[in-house]
């Protein structure tokens, strides 16, 4: 007999056989496409009738649940297949999740009446029990940004009166928040969904007002907590040197910038009025940036 048996299904009748066979000392793969076990029943009147069952199967150490796939291919012969399969992306770690829903209160995106972040089975408890995050592809605003900022992200934490997370959700994807938030074309508003109902939202004033909001605390995240030691030197002091130099800081280097004119800036400071980019907007982003390790030689 095989030592190893894979079972695609997620009712009572596959937990139980899988249940039965581990108890054997049989290794089982249980393939599922839900994302919960016996997940109908779950969701119907008298759900926690065969929950002891569930909870033994998922829990046992030669059971190995796969949720939220499915199977792509059977080959072999009698006595010797192969099954592979695609196992979808959960977005949470099943293994770290103790299901305390301090994440779903957190959450800021809400799909119908519940979160992003939620708990499969609704109804009470499920096997596993990790949460799970829906995710239906990219908002199209995202997709028109050639900086792919988070934008449903930001205006749904804003909307919350998160505005320094905003900002930091901003600046994960990209620098200079307030310059972008006066200057940017705003081509994801040409893509805002918001239009099919009546008109865009002005996502470039909600990227200035979260960045004139956090003037003050502006702070960017590394990547890398490792250093490098080689010397990286960037011409121009502009939007371009600036954005390499805060990539280069966050993987670990402190690159140096060369300017050729007497204050840093490039087009900043030299191309745009003040009526449109005031110098105290640009001064401090280029203070935060130097933070990071990144040196400016005007």
């Amino acid at each position: 007999m095989s030592k190893n048996i894979a079972i695609y299904g997620s009712g009572r009748q596959a937990a139980q056989t899988a249940l039965t066979l581990a108890d054997l000392g049989i290794r089982v793969e249980l393939i599922t496409p839900y994302p919960v076990l016996d997940s109908e029943r779950l969701n119907a009147d008298g759900a926690y009738k065969c929950w002891p069952l569930l909870l033994r199967t998922a829990i046992h150490p030669h059971v190995k649940i796969n949720t939220c796939s499915v199977i792509t291919g059977i080959s072999g012969k009698a006595g010797d297949y192969s099954i592979t399969f695609r196992r979808n992306p959960r977005f949470v770690k099943e293994e770290l999740c103790t299901a305390c829903g301090d994440c779903s209160q957190a959450c800021s995106v809400k799909i119908d009446s519940i979160t992003a972040i939620h708990k499969p089975d609704t109804q009470g408890k499920s096997a596993p029990s990790a949460f799970i995050i829906d995710k239906d592809g990219v908002s199209p605003c995202r997709t028109a940004c050639p900086l792919e900022i988070n934008v449903h992200g930001f205006v749904a934490l804003l909307r919350q009166g998160k505005r320094e997370e905003a900002l930091n959700l901003i600046n994960s994807g990209a620098p200079l928040a307030g310059v972008l938030g006066r200057l940017c074309t705003h081509p994801c508003e040409l893509k805002c969904s918001r239009q099919e109902v009546d008109q865009p939202l002005f996502i470039k004033a909600l990227h200035r007002y979260a960045a004139d909001q956090n003037s003050g605390r502006i702070s960017y995240q590394l990547k890398s907590e490792s250093k490098h030691l080689d010397k990286v030197a960037i011409i121009g002091s502009g939007p371009a040197g600036l954005t390499a130099a805060w990539e280069l800081a966050r993987r670990g280097y402190n690159p140096t910038i060369f300017e050729s004119q007497k204050i840093a800036g490039g087009m900043l400071s030299s191309g745009i009025p003040g009526f449109r980019l005031p110098a105290e907007v640009y001064q401090k982003e280029i203070e935060a940036i130097l933070k990071m390790g990144v040196e400016i030689k005007t």
